[in-house]
């Protein structure tokens, strides 16, 4: 599922219904605008969680060529409802499932059509400004094992603002008590999230 909370007030709520570009899941994008100060200029935020690349793990059986084009389709009917608005400082995120090839990091690129897209339409990652980080990692105790490839599924896009700050969060390890009463301790998510400020000028 997908949620948006803000402590300002939240207006003009939407969504963008991906049920017709969507193989496994009904996917979609939220959205709605906020005014962060008392002189009424709006920010725009569309939260969304894309379609994943089964491709090593499942033959595509949907009506798109492959898994990338699936993601690509989805994203290019979000753009065509979020770039309606040129004049607005809108922000996009959510797990898009699309990451550009780093070497020096070591990340790997899977569906970077989208992102390329994304750039396109002016929209500037916030990992990719600030020297890029792994969100899939093989350091998640829960991906261990499983992938030993990092990507940057997650991020938050940006248009009209400034970006003055972006880091992961969750990336450390919590205790946790399991039902027989004993303590392990693990990553919360098999995805790392991503934490930004802006200024709306």
């Amino acid at each position: 599922g997908l949620l948006l909370l803000s402590k300002f007030e939240l207006k003009n709520k939407g969504q963008v219904d991906l049920t017709e570009v969507s193989t496994m899941l009904n996917r979609g994008i939220i959205s709605a605008e906020i005014s962060p100060e008392k002189n009424d200029k709006k920010v725009r935020i569309y939260c969304g969680h894309l379609a994943e690349n089964f491709e090593y793990y499942i033959p595509y059986p949907g009506a798109s060529r492959s898994w990338e084009e699936e993601n690509f389709e989805q994203l290019k009917k979000s753009l065509n409802k979020i770039t309606a608005d040129q004049t607005t400082p809108t922000i996009v995120m959510g797990t898009l499932n699309c990451s550009l090839k780093i070497p020096e990091k070591r990340i790997f690129d899977i569906n970077a059509k989208s992102c390329e897209e994304l750039a396109k339409n002016n929209f500037i990652s916030a990992l990719m400004s600030t020297g890029a980080n792994c969100t899939i990692c093989p350091e998640n105790d829960l991906v261990r094992g499983a992938a030993q490839d990092a990507y940057m599924l997650d991020d938050i896009y940006f248009r009209g603002l400034t970006l003055l700050k972006t880091e992961r969060n969750f990336t450390s390890a919590a205790e946790l008590i399991t039902k027989e009463g004993g303590k392990v301790t693990s990553n919360l998510s098999t995805h790392f999230g991503v934490f930004t400020e802006f200024s709306l000028y």
